[in-house]
């Protein structure tokens, strides 16, 4: 083998290798992006990372199951519980539709809080200020990322699908479970 194949190969390898590499981290530094996008206070630039209406349509899923599941226990017994189900299904849309905004994404993400509680995320110091959580990122499969925020405060996580070859998006939030023995606070 001459010394022109030699580097050819090695060439090649290292190609390759970096190419893998540049797959592998790329969700890293679209976390990277977002972060600095949430120090500069930049909805746009974060916003740029956020698949919105997919994010939207996974809260709606998880909220309605969470209220199914909520109702079906709690009105096997009411004939109105139905109708209550009905109305709760327009409001909890609506509901859903004018929470899920840049602002309160950046201030979930900031905050290592996936929640829909209006009232906790309201208090929530706006994005930016603060202690920044630490994240752990791993990879679910090829095409999914998920992001969990370490610390006693970080609820549920934060999951990335891959847009293309290099980008990311933020398309779904995994809500933490509600206990089904947790005391419920008075309607």
């Amino acid at each position: 083998m001459t010394l022109k194949n030699r580097i050819g190969i090695i060439g090649s390898v290292a190609i390759v290798l970096l190419v893998g590499a540049a797959l592998y981290l790329s969700p890293y530094w679209t976390l990277r992006k977002m972060q600095a996008a949430i120090e500069a206070r930049d909805a746009a630039a974060f916003s740029a990372h956020v698949d919105f209406p997919a994010l939207t349509e996974n809260l709606k899923g998880q909220l309605m199951r969470q209220m199914t599941d909520t109702m079906g226990a709690a009105g096997k017994n009411d004939r109105l519980s139905g109708l209550g189900q009905m109305l709760a299904v327009g409001l909890l849309g609506q509901m859903v539709d004018s929470f899920v905004s840049p602002a309160s994404v950046m201030r979930m993400v900031a905050q290592g809080k996936a929640t829909v509680d209006m009232e906790a995320l309201v208090a929530m110091p706006s994005a930016g200020t603060g202690q920044v959580p630490r994240y752990a990122l791993r990879y679910q499969s090829l095409s999914t990322a998920v992001l969990h925020a370490e610390g006693a405060s970080a609820t549920g996580a934060f999951l990335f699908a891959r847009q293309g070859l290099w980008s990311w998006k933020l398309t779904a939030v995994a809500l933490p479970r509600s206990r089904p023995d947790a005391q419920r606070p008075p309607m």
